[in-house]
């Protein structure tokens, strides 16, 4: 089953994994108390049958735990009039991030287009189809792993894996688990 996010270094985006349904089986163990442990929000444990399930349609998150988000779809470039924005779902941005917006989402975050000076807190993975352009301002925090195409003067810190496909370029860029550079890509300045 494919979720939403990176696994060996392939990306996988909320058009090409599918929704779950409610109680569709995610995880069986034979142990309850790991199955409580694995246990977020929008899943419940079938004690009789030592299941994970989803409790809703929606799409899956696994993190610390495992999750069933909801997605909210935003059509049109995020900007200063949506203010600073509290998703507790996963988010789809299907234009822009522009300057001076803030947005803090509990699940996955995907934006189709490019990424101006901002603050992005995620607790999920964050898939940037085009360019993180910060202008020395792009505050970046993600629990999970981060995809972007290329970075410019931007501060990403990530508790997973950090993948671009082409550049970084006078950032501060922290990834706890690895970072990868697709293709013969390159790191001009800053830290990293």
């Amino acid at each position: 089953m494919n979720y939403f996010g990176i696994k060996n270094n392939k990306i996988f985006t909320f058009s090409q994994v599918a929704k779950l349904k409610k109680d569709t089986p995610i995880l069986k163990s034979k142990n309850l108390k790991i199955l409580k442990e694995k246990s977020g929000k929008g899943t419940y444990v079938d004690e009789k049958s030592l299941i994970l399930k989803a409790a809703k349609d929606g799409f899956l998150r696994i993190s610390d735990k495992i999750y069933v988000d909801n997605l909210e779809i935003i059509e049109s470039n995020f900007d200063l009039k949506h203010s600073v924005k509290n998703f507790d779902s996963s988010l789809w941005i299907k234009g822009d991030v522009l300057s001076g917006s803030s947005i803090l989402v509990d699940g996955n975050l995907q934006i189709d287009g490019t990424v101006e000076n901002c603050t992005i807190k995620c607790n999920g993975n964050v898939i940037v189809k085009g360019n993180i352009y910060g202008q020395n301002k792009a505050d970046i925090f993600v629990k999970g792993d981060i995809f972007a195409k290329s970075i410019t003067g931007a501060k990403i810190v990530t508790n997973g894996k950090l993948i671009v496909d082409e550049l970084i370029r006078h950032s501060t860029i922290f990834s706890a688990k690895s970072l990868s550079i697709n293709n013969k890509g390159e790191i001009i300045g800053g830290k990293t």
